[in-house]
């Protein structure tokens, strides 16, 4: 759900012609996202976002 809400075409236009980031921005602020809510954030087996359907 992360990855389908934040990949989209709509949001791309949002943020770079109506609050007109440069797409270098957007890249790296998608890129960043996606490892902050993806990613596990230590060592720990199993650690990682806390997400309950």
């Amino acid at each position: 759900d992360v990855i389908w809400a934040t990949n989209s075409a709509e949001l791309y236009v949002l943020l770079t012609v109506e609050r007109r980031w440069t797409p270098d921005r957007y890249e790296r602020w998608l890129a960043d996202a996606w490892c902050r809510l993806l990613l596990p954030t230590d060592a720990t087996p199993g650690a990682g976002p806390h997400i309950t359907p």
